[in-house]
């Protein structure tokens, strides 16, 4: 990620979501955002706040899990025993 949307990311609440093709949930970030800002300064910092701290977190939004559950797993490696 160049310094360029680095900043852009920050500053513009939904810019990533832009940029990752979630037009809603981009539209949300921003909107709701700006509505925190328009109803006073406090909202909109706190508003800000959080989604600035979701994207310094790490952690995608959309993480893609496994369809495979644990018991799953814990069924198949039973099943690989049983045909021993």
């Amino acid at each position: 990620m160049t310094k360029v949307k680095k900043w852009l990311a920050i500053a513009v609440p939904g810019w990533q979501q832009f940029e990752k093709g979630q037009t809603p949930a981009g539209v949300a970030w921003l909107a709701g955002t700006l509505s925190g800002y328009l109803a006073g300064g406090a909202p909109g910092l706190i508003i800000h706040g959080i989604y600035i701290g979701k994207h310094w977190s790490g952690k995608p939004s959309t993480k893609k899990r496994s369809r495979r559950s644990s018991k799953s797993v814990a069924s198949t490696a039973a099943a690989a025993n049983l045909n021993r």
